[in-house]
């Protein structure tokens, strides 16, 4: 799952309105956990915590798998859990009536693992925002992953598009229409096939990377910050 690590939903305390706390999900052993917050990845309100351990990662998935084998507190014929792989990171989840609980694990350097554990609530309708709808992007333009979070008492979007167009297409396109859109372009920079760019508008700042993905298309990174 790509970090960005963000429609402008209202974001509610969402804490406050969840039958399944990520707090009741147990944290992995021989590890430090950081409660990341309240998102809404893809339009899906989920929350989310950060953890480190000492574990290697069959260590800790064994962990959950073992706690995940009892499977009679969903009404649902699902498997105990699924596993799956996407690049470095190994995915396990688990369906628990209206909740999905995934825990995401990668090798840290060195020794040990690192990941996410997150809840999704699967009641809630999904919505991808506005400003996720309206970001601007060349034709054929593939919107992979849309995040919302707050940070500090700021709303943060982070986007992560794809297309077949070259970084510097990318680079040229972004520089012309932010700038017509109002948008300032702060710095911007290519180094070693990657763009990097900085815009400013009013309250708003936007960071933009573009760099070639594994497949060789171009990926596009943006994180769109708002004040309060």
């Amino acid at each position: 799952m790509l970090r960005l690590s963000i429609t402008f939903i209202c974001l509610l305390p969402m804490h406050l309105l969840w039958a399944l706390d990520i707090s009741e999900v147990a944290n992995p052993p021989e590890a430090k956990t950081v409660f990341v917050g309240d998102v809404i990845q893809n339009g899906v309100p989920m929350q989310m915590k950060q953890f480190s351990s000492s574990l290697a990662v069959e260590e800790l998935l064994a962990f959950y798998k073992n706690n995940w084998a009892d499977n009679t507190r969903t009404k649902r014929k699902m498997p105990a859990f699924i596993e799956k792989e996407a690049g470095v990171w190994k995915i396990l989840s688990k369906l628990e009536e209206d909740f999905n609980i995934v825990v995401q694990v990668k090798a840290k350097q060195g020794h040990g693992s690192e990941g996410f554990i997150s809840v999704s609530d699967l009641t809630r309708p999904p919505g991808i925002s506005q400003l996720s709808k309206d970001f601007p992007r060349l034709g054929g333009t593939q919107l992979v992953s849309s995040t919302e979070s707050r940070d500090g008492g700021k709303k943060a979007t982070t986007l992560v598009l794809t297309n077949e167009y070259s970084v510097d297409s990318n680079d040229a396109f972004y520089r012309s229409k932010m700038t017509a859109e109002g948008w300032k372009l702060v710095r911007g920079d290519i180094r070693n096939g990657a763009a990097t760019m900085l815009f400013n508008k009013q309250d708003q700042q936007c960071e933009l990377a573009v760099s070639k993905g594994d497949r060789g298309d171009s990926v596009i990174f943006a994180n769109i910050v708002e004040a309060p």
